[in-house]
């Protein structure tokens, strides 16, 4: 989360709408970018009234669905700006994001905050290949606290089934706990990632995770964050600079070498500069939390701020070796200063994105920014 509280941040950003473009959906499904870089795409979803504010999309392309495989799902904020109603959205594209329809709505408290969607790769628990799990922070009216929230589908999102709290906080705005991410290690363990803000005496923020070994039913923290069973909540990222804020956290992994990397912004005196740290095993990446990680930039220095999205681009053939293909790994964020909290964007509709070859000639990190453009409503 970065440094404003996360009902201001959200309260502008919902002011831009989810107008989706397909160079949006470049950077969160990393499509070829030689069809869909720089040109129009389709909007997500539009208003139907002027008191209607959403944020916060988040996306997957079925993989482990039968004959659903191939679809978009799409997942966002959505609520009533005289405070009255709030939930998430699972909006639903079979041909590629050109149409979206509504396909289920789930509501999470009076504030429903940061949905993420999973999709189980293979039989976790007594759930099979392709069951979907939804996580969100939900807060009630008066904010005394953020509980994370879990629903599983069994029919491609079409109906939720309510699971429970695994994590929660006796504060909000500060104190709270924020922008869950899942997914699962080399041994098929399931891995919920989150901002924590409870230890803010010590950490203003860290980047932790807890493990679930039963498709999600339980996990290794009770709610308020002390050890269930081991290893309990591992801190990922915790800066010896108390003011220092990580969070933001999006994962992916190298197949041609099982690497797994970690993109995540870190507000506060870094202003949510990008930073990225690697790990051989998803769960290990918590061996070393205070070492702050890679800092991306290019050859001319640029550097991201931001909200990173981390995605894999196929890869493409080494030069000069016949059968080798080099893989890449996309990061998303925002080149160039970060805007002034609450202040007006600078750099509308021409942000751009930096793209990591993960394996140079030389052996380096070489990162080339791309130019990304969008349109925003207001």
């Amino acid at each position: 989360m970065a440094t404003s509280p996360p009902h201001d941040r959200r309260r502008r950003r919902a002011r831009l709408l989810l107008s989706l473009l397909a160079s949006v959906l470049l950077c969160l499904l990393a499509l070829p970018a030689s069809a869909f870089a720089n040109t129009p795409g389709n909007v997500l979803y539009s208003p139907a009234s002027s008191t209607e504010g959403m944020a916060y999309t988040r996306m997957i392309r079925l993989q482990n669905s039968g004959s659903a495989n191939g679809t978009l799902l799409a997942s966002f904020e959505h609520w009533s700006t005289d405070g009255s109603s709030s939930s998430y959205v699972i909006r639903r594209s079979t041909d590629d994001g050109a149409s979206w329809s509504t396909l289920s709505t789930t509501v999470g408290d009076t504030f429903s905050y940061q949905p993420f969607l999973f999709e189980y790769p293979r039989t976790l628990g007594a759930y099979p290949a392709g069951t979907l799990l939804l996580v969100g922070a939900t807060l009630p009216a008066d904010r005394s606290g953020v509980t994370f929230r879990e629903w599983r589908s069994t029919d491609h999102g079409a109906t939720w089934t309510y699971v429970g709290a695994p994590q929660t906080s006796h504060g909000a705005d500060g104190s709270g706990i924020w922008e869950p991410f899942v997914g699962l290690d080399s041994a098929g363990k399931m891995l919920m990632y989150f901002s924590d803000e409870r230890q803010n005496a010590t950490y203003s923020q860290f980047l932790g995770h807890i493990v679930s070994t039963d498709g999600g039913d339980t996990w290794s923290a009770n709610p308020d964050g002390s050890t269930r069973v081991a290893p309990g909540e591992v801190k990922d990222v915790a800066s010896t600079v108390q003011a220092d804020r990580p969070g933001m956290i999006t994962m992916a992994r190298i197949p041609s070498t099982g690497t797994y990397v970690a993109s995540y912004e870190v507000c506060g005196p870094q202003n949510c500069l990008v930073h990225t740290k690697t790990s051989a095993e998803r769960r290990h990446l918590g061996q070393r939390p205070f070492r702050p990680g890679y800092r991306p930039e290019d050859r001319r220095r640029q550097r991201a701020f931001q909200h990173p999205r981390h995605r894999l681009e196929p890869g493409r053939r080494a030069p000069g070796r016949a059968h080798a293909h080099r893989p890449h790994r996309v990061t998303c964020g925002r080149r160039g200063p970060r805007e002034p909290a609450g202040g007006p964007s600078q750099h509308r509709g021409r942000q751009r994105v930096l793209v990591l070859d993960a394996l140079s000639r030389r052996g380096a990190h070489q990162w080339s920014t791309v130019q990304l453009r969008y349109q925003l409503q207001s």
